[in-house]
């Protein structure tokens, strides 16, 4: 009887450690599987964030770039107004003096025959 006996404590014991060495072996592969994951999320989460700097900057720079065009543009028209006033006066020539200086700090702005035509057509009707 006490062989049955320790036959059956001997086999408890093979199963419950049986039982329990899978589950230590299934939870060792879960925190591997959850290491390389969160390595993986952690990635994914500094490239995202690395992008959208990236993005933030180009926005940034736009941004600026279309307040200096809308600023070149609301010059351009207030020069051209002037020069449009002053094509039949002595004073076109300090005029299109002007605008030629202002075309070569700004011409990148406007498109190339939008502005310097109209200086360029004011300093010959002067000369007619």
């Amino acid at each position: 009887m006490l062989t049955f006996l320790m036959t059956i404590i001997a086999s408890g014991l093979g199963a419950y450690f049986s039982t329990y060495l899978k589950e230590k072996g299934k939870n060792l592969a879960t925190k591997e599987d959850i290491g390389e994951l969160t390595r993986i999320v952690e990635e994914i989460k500094n490239e995202h964030a690395k992008e959208l700097e990236l993005l933030k900057s180009r926005h940034q720079l736009r941004m600026a770039a279309l307040d200096k065009l809308l600023q070149a543009h609301q010059e351009a028209f207030a020069l051209w107004r002037r020069l449009y006033r002053g094509v039949h006066s002595d004073e076109i020539a300090e005029i299109v003096k002007e605008c030629e200086k202002w075309w070569n700090d700004n011409c990148l702005y406007l498109e190339p025959e939008a502005f310097s035509d109209a200086y360029w057509a004011a300093s010959i009707r002067k000369q007619v």
